[in-house]
């Protein structure tokens, strides 16, 4: 069973994903605990804006809409 997020992903992300045009793609996570498959449907990309110290740069951000109340936690790795 395959659980539907949607996601507003940040430029940083949509840079790193590789996505000309983000919108209406899907990322997926691994297997949770109770074996379903996350996919996360992309429904927005924002400008990039710090949320950590100015000391950094911009980095991939997304923010999940979903009825599940729970947290996401992605890390991006390029395909080799």
């Amino acid at each position: 069973m395959a659980i539907q997020v949607r996601m507003i992903i940040n430029e940083t992300t949509a840079k790193i994903i590789g996505y000309s045009d983000p919108i209406g793609k899907q990322l997926f996570r691994s297997i949770d605990q109770q074996g379903h498959i996350g996919a996360f449907t992309i429904i927005g990309v924002v400008k990039n804006f710090n949320f950590e110290t100015l000391h950094h740069d911009v980095g991939p951000l997304a923010f999940s809409l979903g009825t599940g109340g729970g947290l996401a936690s992605l890390r991006l790795v390029r395909p080799t």
